[in-house]
C-alpha cells in the first residue's frame, strides 16, 4: 500500500485542502508560517492514520460538518493476496475488486470521518468511520454483476441490491447509507485500513534521538529516549538483534 494523496476538510482552520500529492521520493515537506496550518495537516493525517487518536471538540469548525480526511491509495500487486485473505474475499469478490483496481489504476480511495459516539464507561468520544469510494466501487460491482450470466445469488448480488435500494433514496443519503448496508464494501475498507502505514507524530519531550539508549534482554531498546530509537531503527530498518 503507498499513499498517494490527501484531502482534509473541516478541521480547525482548515476548510478545504483539496487534494494535495504526497511526494514520490517518500519525503515530504510542508513549508508555511507560523499558524499557517501545517501542523493541522499533520495532526489531522495523524487522526486518520492512528489507532490511539482522534479529534475533539477543539478541532471542529464552528457550524461546519464534522472533520474529513480522504487518501487516494495504490493497491500494489504483491499485497493483494494477502489483502484478499484480510477481507476474507471469495474468489468471486476478488476477482471483481481486482477488475475494480485494474479500472482504476490500482488506486482507491479511503474517506475517514468522526462522529460521536460513547465508551463503555459513558465518556464523549470521537469514533471514525472509515470507508474507500463506496459508491463508486457499488456502481462497479453492480455493472460487473450485470455483465455477468449466472442465476445464483452471491454476497456480492445481494450488496448490489442492497446498494441499488439505497439509490432510490437518493444520491447523498446512498453515499451514506451503502457502507452499513454493504457487508463487502465494510470488509474491503476494514483489509484496505489493516495494510496502510500508521501515523506517529514527533514528540518534543520523547522524539529527540539519544546519545545511547538502553536494550532489554529481549534486544529492544528501553527507558530513556526509546521511542526516538525505536523510530530511528524502523525508520533506517535496522533490525536490532542482528
Amino acid at each position: 500500500m503507498e499513499l498517494k494523496s490527501f484531502r482534509i476538510k473541516n478541521f480547525r482552520s482548515i476548510v478545504d485542502t483539496g487534494w494535495v500529492p504526497f511526494s514520490p521520493d517518500a519525503v515530504t515537506v510542508l513549508v508555511g508560517q507560523n499558524e499557517s496550518g501545517k501542523s493541522s495537516i499533520l495532526e489531522a493525517i495523524n487522526f486518520a492514520l492512528s489507532t490511539s487518536s482522534a479529534p475533539s471538540d477543539d478541532d471542529l469548525r464552528i457550524d461546519a460538518p464534522s472533520p474529513e480526511v480522504f487518501c487516494r491509495i495504490y493497491v500494489s500487486e504483491d499485497v493483494f493476496d494477502e489483502f484478499g485473505e484480510e477481507a476474507q474475499l471469495d474468489s468471486e469478490e476478488k476477482e471483481i475488486f481486482e477488475r475494480f483496481l485494474a479500472s482504476n489504476s490500482r488506486v482507491v480511495e479511503m474517506t475517514t470521518r468522526w462522529e460521536r459516539g460513547k465508551t463503555k464507561d459513558g465518556k464523549l468520544v470521537f469514533q471514525p468511520k472509515r470507508t474507500i469510494e463506496s459508491q463508486a466501487l457499488a456502481n462497479f460491482l453492480q455493472s460487473a454483476i450485470a455483465g455477468e450470466q449466472s442465476d445464483s445469488t452471491s454476497s456480492l448480488t445481494q450488496a448490489i441490491e442492497d446498494s441499488e435500494e439505497g439509490e432510490e433514496e437518493g444520491k447523498e443519503e446512498a453515499e451514506k447509507s451503502t457502507p452499513e448496508k454493504n457487508p463487502l464494501i465494510t470488509r474491503l475498507s476494514n483489509a484496505v485500513w489493516a495494510y496502510l502505514p500508521l501515523s506517529v507524530l514527533f514528540n518534543e519531550s520523547s522524539g529527540h534521538l539519544p546519545s545511547f539508549v538502553d536494550i532489554d534482554e529481549k534486544g529492544a531498546p528501553t527507558g530513556a529516549g526509546a521511542q526516538a530509537a525505536k523510530n530511528f531503527l524502523a525508520v533506517a530498518d535496522i533490525d536490532l538483534t542482528a
